[in-house]
C-alpha cells in the first residue's frame, strides 16, 4: 500500500503495531489479532523492538523473546547473503541493531540464533511452557 494509506491506517487505529525500520514502513493489522487472540489462538509476530513495545501497551500480557545474532560479524555476513541492501542500507542496518540489541533486557527471554532447527526448538519450547501456566 502507498504511505498514505499506510499512515491513514496509523490514524485510524488500524494497526496494532508499526513502525518505520530503515526508511520503510510496517505494521500489524489489529482486527485479525484482536480475533485471533479472542479465540484463545498463539498469535506469533516476527517484529522489531518499537513494534513489540506498541503491542505490550494493548497487549500487556504478550509473551516476548527476543532474537538476538550470535556476533555482529555474523550478522553482517547474512546481511551480505541477502543482498538487498546497498552499503548505506546495511550499515544503518547495524546501526539499528546496536540500539535494538540494547534492550534485550525489556523481553521476557532471549534466544541467539545461531542454528534455525535449535532456535525453532527453543521458542516452541518456551511458548508451550508458558501455555502451560
Amino acid at each position: 500500500m502507498s504511505r498514505k494509506e499506510f499512515e491513514e491506517k496509523i490514524e485510524a487505529g488500524k494497526l496494532a503495531e508499526y513502525a518505520e525500520y530503515a526508511g520503510n514502513l510496517y505494521g500489524t493489522p489489529r482486527a485479525p489479532l484482536d480475533e485471533w487472540t479472542a479465540a484463545g489462538r498463539t498469535v506469533l509476530m516476527d517484529i522489531d523492538v518499537q513494534g513489540a513495545e506498541q503491542v505490550l501497551k494493548t497487549y500487556p500480557h504478550t509473551l516476548t523473546i527476543f532474537l538476538e545474532p550470535p556476533d555482529f560479524d555474523e550478522l553482517l555476513r547474512r546481511l551480505d547473503n541477502r543482498a538487498t541492501d546497498a552499503p548505506e542500507g546495511k550499515r544503518k542496518r547495524l546501526e539499528i541493531a546496536r540500539g535494538e540489541m540494547a534492550r534485550r533486557p525489556e523481553f521476557r527471554h532471549t534466544i541467539i540464533n545461531d542454528d534455525l532447527e535449535k532456535t525453532v526448538r527453543k521458542i516452541h519450547s518456551i511458548i508451550a511452557g508458558e501455555n502451560n501456566h
